[in-house]
């Protein structure tokens, strides 16, 4: 495409009628003022995110109290069969370690997808992670056993006792905190899933 001299000219006059624009001649100011409106911008963002925070985000992002008691994903699907809990697993397509967990459950007789858990290994803990700028939860680090056993009482595939007799009761510290609290609205009526 060819340009028009003609038209580009005019278009300049155009522009430059009541003087050069103060963007051109005081470049410094308007990047200053672009600077200020980034800042002032990403002070509001971070604002806003502080009242989106998790109120135990900082129990559940921390790595080092909540990498505890590892055991196999195998290890945990032979725990459930041997409590009598028909379950199988499936490999996401993920490229983060994670599977699908599926049991029966008490009010069906095809398997339900119950809970993710993470292949080969599992922490007792799930981790979550945050994100540098915001600081905001993003997703799991780490999916630990205890929230997959927690999933199951949910569903009703496990009664508390039946999942304390498998898997052992989590020592009461920090950390359990807020498993624990899951676990109480789930046995006071919140929180189950019928099927």
């Amino acid at each position: 495409m060819a340009v028009d001299r003609a038209q580009v000219g005019q278009f300049v006059k155009e522009l430059l009628k009541h003087g050069t624009p103060d963007w051109v001649r005081f470049p410094e100011d308007y990047r200053a003022m672009v600077q200020e409106w980034e800042a002032k911008t990403r002070e509001d963002l971070l604002a806003e995110c502080r009242a989106y925070r998790h109120e135990d985000q900082d129990i559940l992002s921390d790595v080092e109290s909540r990498r505890c008691n590892p055991i196999r994903a195998s290890e945990f699907m032979q725990k459930l069969r041997d409590a009598g809990v028909k379950c199988f697993s499936h490999a996401s397509t993920l490229e983060d370690g994670s599977a699908s967990l599926f049991c029966l459950t008490p009010y069906g007789s095809e398997p339900k997808p119950m809970a993710s858990i993470q292949v080969p290994m599992m922490w007792e803990w799930s981790t979550i992670r945050l994100d540098p700028n915001t600081k905001l939860p993003t997703g799991f680090r780490d999916i630990g056993w205890r929230s997959a056993e927690l999933s199951l009482i949910r569903h009703g595939v496990l009664t508390e006792d039946e999942a304390h007799r498998i898997f052992g009761r989590p020592r009461v510290s920090r950390v359990s905190k807020v498993w624990r609290q899951q676990l109480h609205a789930i046995r006071n009526g919140g929180h189950r899933n019928a099927a």
